[in-house]
């Protein structure tokens, strides 16, 4: 999980996201726009969601529910990361640590 700062510029959330990459994204509907616009600059986003359900025009977060086939289980140990946070920046940009 990749927490993104509400406060961060356009640029900045591109930048946070690609250094991790992460393949789902989940959006409130006042974020969208910026999203949108983002789209071209994230390669490896793959679904965009709805926090709250008919919020916005991505899929609803509960359809995430209906497919269950799309996750597959992976093995996780107790030393693995859950979520990775963006430090401020230093040198020019921010460093995800987990």
């Amino acid at each position: 999980m990749l927490p993104i700062n509400w406060r961060l510029s356009a640029e900045e959330v591109a930048f946070n996201l690609n250094d991790c990459s992460p393949s789902l994204v989940f959006v409130d509907e006042e974020y969208q726009g910026m999203m949108d616009g983002l789209k071209e600059k994230l390669p490896c986003v793959e679904k965009y969601f709805n926090l709250k359900a008919g919020a916005g025009g991505y899929l609803d977060f509960e359809s995430l529910m209906e497919n269950q086939a799309v996750f597959e289980c992976v093995d996780v140990g107790m030393d693995d990361g859950c979520v990775i946070i963006h430090t401020a920046a230093v040198g020019g940009r921010p460093g995800g640590h987990s």
